[in-house]
Formats: structure tokens, sequence, C-alpha cells
């Protein structure tokens, strides 16, 4: 069944209900300013926002959890359960049990859902990088066939191009080396776009990248090539609605809020749409004292918003993550410091609101509303 995107907008954005029929309440914690009038999701909405952010749909299996991302995000991204390397274990092979258990499960819940990423050039099974150039081009487009006719009208984006730019070796003239730009060269991103847009005529397509807020020799060349990469493209024929900037903002390589200004003045002027994708704040370079390094934190995420929410073609704002119990800075593959226990989101680990959440509720306060 074909959902209209106004009709998942409305659907998501309403009041919503936890399994056991009660809205959920507000939440506030002492000492952070006391009762907020008001949910994330509620105010985005009525200035014209869609705010989200993405979950483990595993994690919602924890009720006090399930029931506060409910009261404050009208989207969800399923973060990386709904990837190409977790549908096909094997070439030919396509395993969609845990991406319909996913999807139905977000649909029970009333949660809209951004739309997962189709390809990226990173985060691959080994045997994908073996394939044969024909090979390739067959799993990529067969993939995008099988996965965007599956849920066509069940998400409110597809991501169909993950971080295409790369600065680090510069291959293919600044492109992200992998499988599909070697089988089919920079071509990859418009194929993909096209192929994505015959199956789903309807749904917005979004390029999504990374960096773009550094303030370090990345970050000037992400926002560089990637204006670039845009201006190449409408040639082509490609079908791009909106542009996604993930936003892992990490003090440690700067935050250039002046050339992320720039950019987002350079996406408007070329009438795209702007989606903020994965919000968070790295702290490991903040004090060790908690209340120092929660303060530190919420203050990152206000000078980031007061630049970012100024933009007037912003559509989406999502959040990588609402809890630091579920942070993926805590991962043992990614943590920095023995015994550092990260703080990047908007609630901690007893899911009590931190001045992170005051920061992003009285900036969407204050954001303009959309026309």
């Amino acid at each position: 069944m074909t959902v209209s995107r106004r009709r998942l907008c409305a659907t998501a954005l309403a009041g919503l209900l936890t399994a056991t029929g009660e809205r959920p309440s507000d939440r506030s914690a002492a000492g952070e300013g006391g009762e907020a009038r008001g949910t994330l999701k509620d105010i985005a909405h009525a200035k014209g926002l869609v705010f989200g952010s993405a979950a483990v749909p595993d994690d919602l299996s924890w009720p006090e959890y399930r029931q506060i991302l409910q009261a404050d995000c009208a989207v969800v991204t399923p973060e990386l359960d709904l990837l190409l390397n977790r549908i096909v274990p094997a070439y030919g092979v396509y395993n969609f049990e845990r991406t319909d258990a996913a999807m139905n499960l977000l649909r029970r819940l009333n949660l809209g859902v951004f739309g997962p990423t189709l390809i990226w050039q990173d985060y691959l099974r080994p045997w994908m990088k073996s394939l044969s150039k024909s090979e390739c081009a067959r799993l990529m487009d067969d993939y995008i066939e099988r996965m965007v006719s599956r849920y066509a009208g069940q998400v409110l984006t597809w991501n169909v191009v993950n971080e295409p730019c790369f600065f680090w070796k510069g291959s293919l003239d600044g492109l992200r080396p992998g499988p599909f730009s070697e089988a089919l060269g920079p071509s990859y991103i418009e194929k993909a776009f096209k192929r994505a847009r015959a199956v789903d005529p309807h749904t917005p397509l979004v390029l999504n990248e990374a960096f773009t807020e550094r303030g370090d020799p990345v970050g000037q060349f992400t926002r560089k090539r990637l204006l670039r990469l845009i201006d190449e493209l409408p040639d082509a024929g490609t079908p791009i609605q909106a542009i996604g900037l993930q936003g892992h903002l990490r003090p440690q390589f700067g935050v250039d809020l002046d050339g992320y200004a720039e950019l987002l003045e350079a996406l408007e002027r070329r009438r795209l749409d702007i989606h903020i994708t994965e919000l968070d704040v790295e702290d490991v370079t903040f004090p060790r004292d908690v209340a120092e390094r929660d303060a530190k934190v919420a203050e990152t995420y206000k000078a980031f918003l007061d630049v970012a929410l100024r933009t007037e073609r912003l559509r989406h704002l999502a959040t990588w993550g609402v809890c630091d119990r579920l942070s993926f800075y805590n991962r043992a593959d990614f943590a920095k410091k023995p015994g550092w226990a990260s703080r990047p989101f908007l609630l901690d680990e007893q899911l009590t609101r931190k001045k992170a959440w005051y920061a992003v509720h009285e900036a969407l306060q204050r954001m303009p509303a959309r026309r």
C-alpha cells in the first residue's frame, strides 16, 4: 500500500500512544531549568520541521526508552539495521526478515521512518569487495530495486548515496573509493539515484555527506567537493531533492560555523532541501567532570543549531541517538579513553533530560517558522 509523504508526516507527528495506550508524559531533570513546555517533535512540527533520531529497533524493547523516543521523536532512522551488508549475506541472496520486523515495529509505534542508506562504499561484507565489475553493477541495481520497491510509500526519504566525498586518498577526483565506483566510475552516484527514482517516483531522494561542519582540512575539502559534485550531477539529470549533512560534532577537529553557514547558503541557492541526519557531540576533549562536560556538550549543540536552524530549507533534523547508555561512542571499537563514559546525547543513562536536551528545546523554540 502506498502512503503519501503528507500522510506519513501527519501520522508520525500526531500525539503518539505507547503500546499500553498511555500518552508519554514529559520528563524533566531536577536542576535543569524545571519543566519545559512541549516535546521536541511538537515544537519542531509547529515550525515546519520534522524532528527525529536514530535508534536500533532491538533497543525499543526497553519500555521507558521507547516511551520517551515516541514522545520526542516523530521519525526514526533505524541506524545500521537496514543496510546492504545486513540484507544481502551472499551474492544473490536476500534476507528481509529483520528489516520487515523493524519496519513493522516502527509502524505499530506510529513512528515515521527516515529512509535507510541504499549505497555506501563502506560497511560492506568482504565478498562485496571482490566482485567483478559486472557483478557489482548488477548487485547495486538489484539491491535498489528490491529494497525500494519493498518499502516504497513506507518511508519519508531515501538516503540513496552516503558519504560520496573522500579526503584522504582522493581517488576518483575526491570521491570515496569502493566496489561501486570501481565498477561504474563516478557515475555510480547518478545511476543509483536514477534507479531509485525509477522504482519509487514519489519519495524524496537524498545524498548524505559527513564532515561538512569540521574546521580542519577534511571539512574544508568536503564542503567544496560536495558543492562541486552537486553541480556536476544535475547535468546528468540526477533526481536529487535534498542534501543530508550528518553533523557528528567533534570539537577536537574544530567546528567551522562560518564555513558551515556558507555551505547552507550555497545549498539554498541551488534550491535543495537540507536534512541534518546524524547530529551528536563527541565529548572526549571536554572535562572529565560530568557537570562541566554536560555544559560543554550543551553549548556545542546550541552554537551549531543557532546557525543551522536559520536555514529556511532545513526540513528534517535528526540526532544519532537520544540516550547516552546507547551511544556508539561507548562501543569498544570506538571508545577513545579507558574508563570514559561518553555523554553525547540529550538524555543520560537513566533517561533524564540533560542540559543538551534543554539546549535543543530552546533552539527549536527560537527557530523561525518555515514558510
